[in-house]
């Protein structure tokens, strides 16, 4: 045999072929994209997305939406069917107008007043209606206005916008300790459930006023932007990729200043909605939930915050100890994985707030 190879000659490629593989090597992709795409809608392996962008809220929920609910970090803890009303709630429907002679309560929260983790039914303010009008003269309708992951501001902004057109007799803040103060205040930005906007924030000014921050949009690029609110694999992808990255500690010295502020934000807050409440012939009260803190913890920051809303002559209802109490006799009242109520939680919720609410509708 000859030293010398023969060698193939390289194959000379048109510019039209080679655009023709390009477009092949591209509809593939596009191709697989896709399939993919209706995979994990159909399976489904990352939950509907229910918010959109607001102006003035940062996101809410889309009127009429439904979809399929889930934690993505703790598969199949739960799964649910969400319906969101025309209001843009996780709610029944109700009238702007109450029926004659109708009392209403009207809740503001966030996850836990959105409650997308139960069936409707379950939900602790469903549960609740009835309980009111157990044995009552007049009857009492509950409207639930949750929005999971809203702070304290845009609670108040959703009031002025769309909860003081029920004309409620009674309005029930539901406060969260263990992320509320932290959704009051820009230092914690990054503790922020939603990647495409911020939220509002309304902070004490020089004079002592509350002076407001609109939401803005979170700098990315279109591309991605585009994909987060569109592509549910998309966004399955970037939690996954989300478990390799380093935490985002908040819990240092250097916030320290600002988790200060932020008490003292809420509280202003607090207070101006107080005022917005009872000029509307309305009653203010605040229920502060059992919290994810340490059980070390628990009862010194309700006793902290129930010291401050004294402060404001605010009524207020603690579930620190009906909620321990529940756990301690063995009932499960939060998704040990999720965190948020389960539906004997929201029974025990139920059942605390009937005394609290009587009384508030009474004086």
């Amino acid at each position: 045999m000859s030293d010398v190879q023969a060698t193939k000659p390289i194959p000379q490629y048109t510019v039209r072929q080679r655009l023709i593989r390009i477009g092949v090597i591209l509809f593939t992709l596009l191709l697989t994209f896709g399939a993919l795409e209706v995979a994990v809608r159909a399976i489904p392996l990352y939950p509907d997305s229910f918010a959109m962008q607001d102006d003035a809220l940062g996101w809410t929920y889309r009127p009429n939406a439904g979809g399929t609910w889930f934690n993505v970090g703790c598969p199949r803890e739960f799964t649910n069917h969400v319906e969101i009303n025309s209001a843009g709630a996780h709610d029944v429907e109700h009238d702007l107008e109450a029926a004659p002679g109708t009392e209403r309560v009207l809740f503001l929260g966030d996850s836990l007043v959105a409650a997308l983790e139960v069936p409707l039914e379950q939900t602790f303010f469903r549960r609740l209606e009835p309980l009111l009008n157990e044995g009552a003269e007049t009857p009492t309708e509950v409207i639930a206005l949750g929005r999971a992951g809203y702070g304290t501001a845009q609670e108040m902004i959703l009031y002025e916008r769309e909860g003081r057109a029920y004309a409620p007799d009674v309005v029930l803040l539901l406060f969260t300790p263990h992320n509320d103060f932290a959704d009051n205040h820009p230092a914690f930005v990054g503790m922020s459930i939603d990647w495409v906007y911020t939220r509002p924030y309304m902070r004490l000014d020089e004079s002592g006023a509350l002076a407001a921050d609109p939401p803005r949009e979170v700098p990315m690029a279109p591309v991605h932007r585009f994909l987060l609110e569109r592509s549910a694999l998309y966004r399955f992808l970037s939690v996954r990729l989300r478990q390799f990255l380093p935490p985002v500690n908040l819990i240092g010295p250097e916030f320290e200043a600002a988790r200060a502020e932020s008490w003292e934000w809420t509280f202003a807050q607090l207070a101006a909605l107080r005022d917005e409440v009872e000029a509307d012939g309305a009653r203010l009260g605040v229920v502060i939930e059992q919290s994810v803190l340490a059980p070390d913890e628990r009862a010194a920051v309700h006793a902290q915050i129930a010291e401050g809303l004294d402060a404001l002559g605010i009524a207020h209802l603690s579930l620190l100890e009906p909620f321990d109490a529940a756990a301690d006799a063995g009932t499960v009242v939060r998704f040990p994985c999720d965190g948020h109520w389960t539906e004997a939680g929201h029974a025990v919720a139920a059942e605390a707030l009937v005394g609290f609410v009587r009384g508030l509708s009474a004086e």
